[in-house]
């Protein structure tokens, strides 16, 4: 019986401690005052407190700060706090509180003799910052410039920038606390350089113009905006020209406005619509320097401009036109606008080569039209929701004579024109009868700036415009 009674007497104390322990967990929660990134955590618990954190961390680590540096030509984009690399540590946040900042209830109010204040605990990972690092070097001040007499900057030394990964870090940190707005910190190196002898190259290896409508006025602008940021560039042998990074991402703040554009083999409207006809034309201006074309990408329809299997598309962050200055010396772009003519023009070493561009065999299909009834058009009247196009295909080439010889064939490659249906809009209380086309597709509000005209019966299949 005395063994039992003390097993007993072991088990209620166990017990007791055990309820204590979990009271003492459960009660345990901060004082009022205790703040944290200015917010009081006054009788929260601890992990309830780190929840609080986090859910006000969700919405700062989204907001986009800004760093920018005189130095620089072009600026970085904006970034969340969490794509410059801030990572919150909400384990060593909490850790900051001592015992007093505690309360388990044993006094009356909880109340700390004055506030205790803590701001919140960053970790930081580095190597978000790598990709900056690459658009830094891909966004150096020019290193060669030519002077209005033509002749080459003849320093042998030139100022190359660095991104200074702590003290920018510190600058990311701050900007958190004061509007979103920071320096970009750079360390500034010399290096030597090898600029071409002479002069700015002056004879004309080759030159190509395309034409453009004169009214369109948001179009004609992006036209000047990216050929001009081409303009005046030169590039060394083995340098490798990128239409993207030259031009850089097509924003509003960047002075490109919106304007017409292919989306998926549709016709559209976005930031920076016409600068393909930029890229087109300084790409048929490279083929005909004899240049080496390192990427290109046809439209997903044909355009007004240049011939089939001669236009090359663009897209920031997905599509460039890419190519390599080839040459023993250095080469340099020239832009001529007039009043609806765009010309590029590239000087060099011309060669005794004549260069030709042909195409092969071409394949074309067409796209029957599709009829879509809505009864929010007046009867006996049609909208053009979709002009659409013919579908195409056909490898293009560069042919290279030398004194009326061909001595030299490249396949440019396959170009494919997927087209698309014209798809019709009309009007009515009756059925209208397709002309062949696929099942009518979904009613759905108009597109703006749509023009109405009257049905004429019977009309066949609609053909497409072409737009640049």
């Amino acid at each position: 019986m005395r063994a039992r009674h003390i097993s007993l007497i072991a088990i209620t104390l166990a017990l007791s401690v055990a309820s204590a322990n979990s009271f003492a967990q459960t009660e345990l929660v901060i004082r009022p005052g205790v703040l944290i990134d200015n917010v009081d955590m006054g009788g929260l618990t601890k992990d309830e407190a780190v929840k609080r954190i986090r859910l006000g961390w969700e919405t700062t680590r989204r907001e986009l700060i800004t760093l920018t540096n005189p130095i620089l030509t072009k600026q970085p984009e904006p970034r969340t706090a969490t794509s410059w690399g801030v990572l919150l540590n909400d384990t060593k946040t909490i850790a900051q509180l001592t015992e007093n900042c505690y309360w388990d209830g044993s006094d009356s109010s909880g109340q700390l003799a004055g506030i205790k204040s803590y701001d919140l605990v960053f970790d930081f990972d580095v190597s978000k910052l790598e990709s900056l690092e690459r658009w830094l070097v891909a966004n150096q001040p020019p290193i060669i410039r030519a002077r209005e007499d033509g002749k080459v900057t003849p320093n042998k030394q030139t100022k190359i920038y660095t991104l200074n990964r702590e003290l920018t870090k510190s600058e990311i940190f701050n900007a958190m606390q004061q509007g979103g707005v920071g320096k970009l910190e750079l360390t500034e190196s010399t290096t030597e350089i090898k600029p071409p002898v002479g002069t700015v190259p002056k004879d004309l290896m080759a030159t190509f113009t395309t034409r453009f409508p004169v009214g369109q006025g948001d179009r004609n602008n992006n036209i000047k905006v990216a050929s001009g940021k081409i303009d005046g560039t030169i590039l060394q042998p083995g340098d490798i020209f990128s239409f993207n990074e030259t031009v850089g991402k097509r924003t509003i703040d960047a002075g490109f406005k919106e304007a017409g554009v292919y989306l998926n083999g549709k016709h559209g409207r976005g930031v920076g619509g016409g600068i393909c006809q930029v890229s087109t034309t300084l790409y048929n201006s490279v083929l005909l320097a004899d240049l080496k074309i390192i990427q290109r990408h046809n439209h997903s329809l044909p355009v007004a401009y240049v011939p089939l299997g001669q236009d090359a598309t663009v897209s920031y962050g997905t599509l460039d036109f890419r190519f390599q200055n080839t040459t023993e010396g250095p080469i340099r772009i020239e832009r001529k606008l007039e009043k609806g003519r765009l010309t590029f023009s590239i000087y060099g070493q011309p060669d005794e080569y004549e260069v030709k561009i042909v195409s092969g065999p071409q394949k074309s299909w067409e796209h029957k039209a599709q009829i879509v009834k809505d009864s929010k058009i007046r009867a006996g009247r049609r909208v053009v929701i979709e002009k659409g196009s013919d579908g195409h295909s056909l490898r293009t080439y560069r042919m290279v004579y030398q004194d009326g010889k061909l001595i030299r064939k490249d396949d440019l490659g396959l170009s494919y024109y997927g087209g698309g249906p014209a798809i019709i809009a009309v009007g009515g209380g009756r059925r209208v009868a397709s002309t062949g086309g696929k099942t009518p597709m979904a009613r759905g509000p108009l597109a703006p700036g749509v023009t109405i005209t009257p049905l004429k019966a019977p009309s066949g299949p609609i053909i497409p415009t072409r737009r640049g």
